[in-house]
Formats: C-alpha cells, sequence, structure tokens
C-alpha cells in the first residue's frame, strides 16, 4: 500500500510580513520542525513585495524537499489554488504516492493555525475516508476579540437570531477556503476548481463551496473536526468594517461591491462601527448581514437540496423570496448559479430592490 502524503497549499500575494507567522503555526520554519510525510506547496500569484523572498528563507530552513515554491501568473482565487494542487498531485506521483492516499489541505498564508491542526485535520480525513470534505474550526484572532469585542459582540447578536433555524454545519454548503481538506482523487473526481462568472460578467469566488456542491453530485459528505482550529486574519475586517460585516465575510463579486459602495452612507471606522448611539446609521449593513445569513446558511441549503432530489426536498418558504428549479446537471457543472441565484433574492432584501 502507497504512503499517505499531506500537501498543505497556499496561495501567496504579496504577503511578505505574514507568511513566515503562517507557515511556521503549520510546523514550516526556522526552529521548527516540519510534520513527518508533509509538502508545503507555496503558490505565489504575481505578489510585488518581498514574499518570493519570504518563501525562498522558509524553504531553505526546512529539510530538502518539504517545501516546494511555484509561480501562477494567472491572478484570482482559482488559479493559484488549481495550480498549487495539480503541483501536489504531480510531486506526490513522483514519490510514488496515489491520488488516493494524498491529503490535500487549503491554507491561507495570513492565517494562524493552532498547535496540532494538521495532525488533526489529516487523523480526520483517515477516520473517514474518501468522499468527506474535511472542515476546521474558523475562530477571530484572540487579540482581536479582545480589543474588537463590541464589533464581535455585533456580528453575534446578528447571528443568533438564526441560531434555531441554522443547519448543522454537516448540511449547509459554505466551505471556508483556508480551513478545509480533502483527499486528492475526490478532488478531481469532484472536477476541480474551476472559474465560474455571473449573468452580468463578474466572477463568483467560494470556489471551495462550488467544489463541494459539485462533490455532492458525487455523494460527498462533510465532517467538523472541531480539534483543528484556524484564527483567520482580521485585516480585511478593521481596514472595511461596514462591508465585512454586511457580507458576513463571504466574497462578494464586483457587482454587489459597486452596489454597496453607492448605497451605503454609514460608520465605516471599526472603532465606532458597533457602538450604540451609531445604530442608526449601520441599519443597511445590519440587514444585508441578516440576508446574507439566510441566504447563504439557509436557503442555499435548500436550493441545492432541491437541485439533487426535487421531489425528496421541501420547496424553499424563507423570507428572502422564491428561486428557479435547478437540477443536479446544473449542480454539477455549474454550481455558481445556484449561488448566484441565491445572492439575487439576497440583495433584493438587503437593498429593498423591487422583483
Amino acid at each position: 500500500m502507497d504512503a499517505h502524503l499531506t500537501a498543505i497549499v497556499i496561495p501567496c500575494l504579496n504577503e511578505e510580513h505574514h507568511l513566515i507567522s503562517t507557515c511556521g503555526s503549520l510546523g514550516f520554519g526556522a526552529d521548527r520542525s516540519p510534520p513527518d510525510r508533509a509538502l508545503l506547496v507555496l503558490v505565489d500569484n504575481g505578489s510585488e513585495d518581498r514574499t518570493i523572498e519570504v518563501a525562498e528563507s522558509i524553504q531553505q530552513s526546512c529539510p530538502g524537499g518539504c517545501v516546494i515554491i511555484t509561480t501562477e501568473s494567472e491572478r484570482g482565487y482559482v488559479p493559484p489554488r488549481r495550480s498549487g494542487n495539480r503541483l501536489a498531485i504531480a510531486t506526490a506521483c513522483d514519490r510514488g504516492i496515489g491520488r488516493d492516499n494524498l491529503l490535500i489541505i487549503q491554507a491561507d498564508a495570513d492565517t494562524l493555525y493552532e498547535d496540532g491542526y494538521l495532525n488533526e485535520i489529516r487523523l480526520a480525513a483517515e477516520r473517514h475516508g474518501p468522499g468527506v470534505m474535511i472542515d476546521a474550526v474558523i475562530e477571530y484572532d484572540k487579540d482581536f476579540i479582545v480589543r474588537r469585542a463590541d464589533y464581535v459582540s455585533l456580528c453575534n447578536e446578528v447571528d443568533e437570531q438564526f441560531g434555531l433555524i441554522l443547519p448543522d454545519q454537516s448540511q449547509d454548503v459554505i466551505v471556508d477556503d483556508k480551513a478545509c481538506a480533502y483527499w486528492a482523487s475526490d478532488y478531481e473526481l469532484w472536477g476541480g476548481h474551476q472559474r465560474e462568472y455571473t449573468s452580468f460578467g463578474d466572477e463568483i469566488h467560494a470556489e471551495s463551496a462550488r467544489l463541494y456542491i459539485r462533490g455532492l453530485t458525487y455523494g460527498a459528505s462533510r465532517y467538523l473536526c472541531e480539534s483543528a482550529i484556524a484564527r483567520h486574519s482580521n485585516r480585511r475586517t478593521v481596514a472595511d468594517p461596514a462591508f465585512a460585516f454586511a457580507t458576513a465575510g463571504f466574497p462578494r463579486e464586483m457587482r454587489f461591491r459597486c452596489r454597496w459602495e453607492d448605497v451605503y452612507d454609514g460608520v465605516n471606522d471599526i472603532a465606532e462601527f458597533a457602538k450604540v448611539v451609531n445604530r442608526p446609521s449601520i441599519q443597511l449593513a445590519i440587514r444585508c448581514r441578516r440576508a446574507h445569513t439566510e441566504g447563504l446558511f439557509i436557503m442555499l441549503t435548500a436550493h441545492v437540496s432541491r437541485a439533487l432530489n426535487p421531489k425528496g426536498a421541501d420547496t424553499w418558504t424563507g423570507s428572502l423570496g422564491s428561486l428557479p428549479m435547478r437540477n443536479v446537471e446544473i449542480a454539477r457543472g455549474t454550481p455558481g448559479v445556484l449561488i448566484e441565484d441565491v445572492l439575487t433574492e439576497v440583495d433584493k432584501f438587503a437593498f429593498q430592490l423591487e422583483n
């Protein structure tokens, strides 16, 4: 039987200030002992800072062959993840390791991973076998929780309104790109990472959610590894707290961004955003977050379920609106269509648009 290999794939774009800490948290770098049977794949996506130099320093500080650096000239979310995964598969093949024994872990260059993260994900994947998307727990940086407690509290306040009706994570289809894992054989079966575009020509992001929706058409399931914790960067939240709050962190397309910037005129300072006195000025942000939470975690779940099993799934009857009937062929071929369907209803509710 082939030996197992775990490949951690990290896309990088201008990450010179974060890459050392991120890789160190995964066990790679100076004064660290790389995990056994692990490969770190760093994919530079056109950085204009010292990211490549930093990546090379990490590579030089590790035993030969456990850190691979490559470049991807095509900008975007999908291209570097796709090329990194392909390189990991090719490297495993060169080492005599089959796709069934190659575990791919997706990570981000500005995220910190708690001690034992890699091992916990690996154990979960080996225990559950093929056909399963493994998720980690995503939490705020500890310092952010303390310094921006009011912001975190407001997020929780809005989200808790859906706590009783949200499906458990094994049922929803939103997957966090920076904290998930799957077997390479499944990755190829599910179609790999693909670029998709809205009917208006904007690129649809959430590449891992779309990968998983395609996986569902092959009978995939998911498992939350509660012992694996990732602490995401808060730099985008600090830089644009209103937008980050309104979208619930979901990577929206350009059309929404433009509409948001045209309409929102409330507070956009992280220190002021969540203050009670400023609540009237952020009502649009609150309404948008509610719409995104219900849409992405409840409405989309029902929409995908109905596409996969039209006769066995309940018709959506939520507050955001009605959805067109889709089928398993669309879910497998162009899952972004399902996401666009839901986001169209989210935007109608959020911006109070006419049908």
